[in-house]
């Protein structure tokens, strides 16, 4: 089984789930809510993946600061 690093994000009636090499995998974002999503997923990448890896492991997860 191939399982994809993801985030789901939500935009009023928009919503997003994204790769977190930046394909988009469903749904849709308006353009300026995708470009800053991927900005501060660029920001927090190395957070993305500790994640992403504590979670493959069973171990949970740890917040992520919004962008600001």
């Amino acid at each position: 089984m191939n399982v994809t690093a993801d985030i789901h994000a939500i935009y009023g009636d928009s919503e997003i789930v994204i790769a977190l090499d930046g394909e988009i995998l469903e749904g849709e974002f308006p353009i300026r809510q995708r470009r800053m999503l991927e900005g501060w997923m660029a920001i927090h990448e190395d957070e993305l993946m500790a994640n992403w890896k504590m979670l493959s492991d069973g171990e949970g997860y740890f917040k992520i600061d919004p962008l600001k």
